[in-house]
């Protein structure tokens, strides 16, 4: 019987990100979009700004880039029920310190976090510093504050609400729960795909198992790819994009996921 003043990690978890990334697959979030979801509504933020940051810092957090600051930590402990399991909590709290201790671990794979660090350095710059610097003022203030008060990341495409035709040939492609759209913009909402490692099916057969929706018509955005822990990694998916016609809003499910889109 190991004695209780052991320090000995009580698991096979040596690294915080690594238990992290066990709980949420244990707990069904085998790719960041719902989690990210649930994090903004915490937070009370539903913007579209705050939901791309979220998913960023959600997958910077599982690969063990970065970590997540006090106050998305004490999210993440709600959220995932953490405090329900004494043993649990105790660990996720010890190997937290611990990473904090070693930021210089942590930050040792280049990222768009470690970039952003550099961005004072930047503003100081003569020829840069007043662009970037309203740049970061208009752009990254609002998600800065809202959803994590971690470094600002650059939106990737697919986050981005667009009045033109979305093309994710070759792109991550990511679920997205909530949408707000005005009429005209289009913008990804989910991904259809195949069995593991094998093409998705085509546009026809795609749209054909679509739900027809009043408030606008779906197009194909291009074979790209998804994160799937089931299938072990990315796995072939066809963008499944969504163009605004007709203000409204709609609730219903896609592969078996919840979906909301509102227009305005």
């Amino acid at each position: 019987m190991k004695n209780v003043n052991q320090t000995e990690t009580p698991s096979c978890f040596i690294d915080w990100h690594q238990l992290f990334d066990a709980i949420c697959i244990e707990n069904g979030y085998e790719d960041n979009s719902t989690l990210a979801n649930e994090l903004c509504v915490h937070a009370g933020t539903h913007d579209e700004a705050a939901y791309g940051a979220a998913v960023k810092n959600l997958s910077n957090w599982r690969r063990g880039q970065h970590l997540p600051n006090r106050r998305n930590f004490g999210a993440l402990t709600t959220i995932l029920k953490i405090d329900s399991d004494p043993e649990r909590l105790a660990e996720w709290n010890r190997l937290y310190n611990i990473a904090k201790e070693t930021p210089k671990a942590i930050e040792s794979t280049p990222s768009p976090v470690d970039q952003s660090k550099s961005m004072p350095g930047l503003l100081r710059s003569p020829v840069v510093g007043a662009a970037v610097a309203a740049l970061i003022l208009v752009a990254g203030y609002g998600v800065y504050q809202s959803i994590a008060q971690d470094p600002p990341h650059s939106l990737p495409p697919e986050m981005i609400i667009s009045q033109d035709p979305i093309d994710m040939t070759g792109k991550q492609i990511y679920w997205r729960e909530i949408t707000e759209l005005k009429v005209g913009d289009f913008a990804v909402i989910h991904a259809a795909r195949g069995k593991c490692g094998e093409q998705p099916p085509s546009w026809p057969e795609t749209v054909e198992k679509l739900p027809e929706l009043p408030l606008g018509v779906w197009l194909d955005g291009g074979v790209g790819y998804r994160v799937s822990r089931s299938c072990g990694g990315a796995t072939p998916a066809r963008a499944v994009v969504f163009k605004a016609t007709v203000p409204g809003s709609v609730n219903f499910m896609l592969y078996m996921d919840p979906i909301t889109i509102s227009v305005k």
